[in-house]
């Protein structure tokens, strides 16, 4: 039996400012059919990204039909900070 299932991977920021409230979204698909939407489980964890860090994400499904699913996409969400030096969040 799976216990565990979902998409483990690394946001950079490549932009020129930091960015805060990172949020990353799977979203599960049957063809053109979504079968759901996940969102990272530790978007809390940060929230200060400088540029050229990394950040690990994981991404759990839950309670769907997994073995319906023939692709997915990866999206990535997050708020431009202005000014740049106010955090002290590094990670990767």
């Amino acid at each position: 039996m799976i216990e565990n299932v979902g998409v483990m991977g690394v946001a950079e920021n490549v932009g020129d400012d930091p960015l805060d409230d990172i949020e990353i979204e799977v979203t599960l698909n049957d063809g053109d059919t979504v079968i759901g939407e996940f969102i990272d489980t530790s978007t809390e964890d940060i929230d200060y990204l400088r540029p050229g860090n990394d950040w690990r994400f994981d991404v759990v499904f839950e309670d769907e039909s997994l073995s319906d699913a023939t692709n997915f996409t990866i999206s990535a969400d997050a708020e431009v900070v202005e000014g740049g030096d106010a955090g002290t969040n590094e990670t990767g």
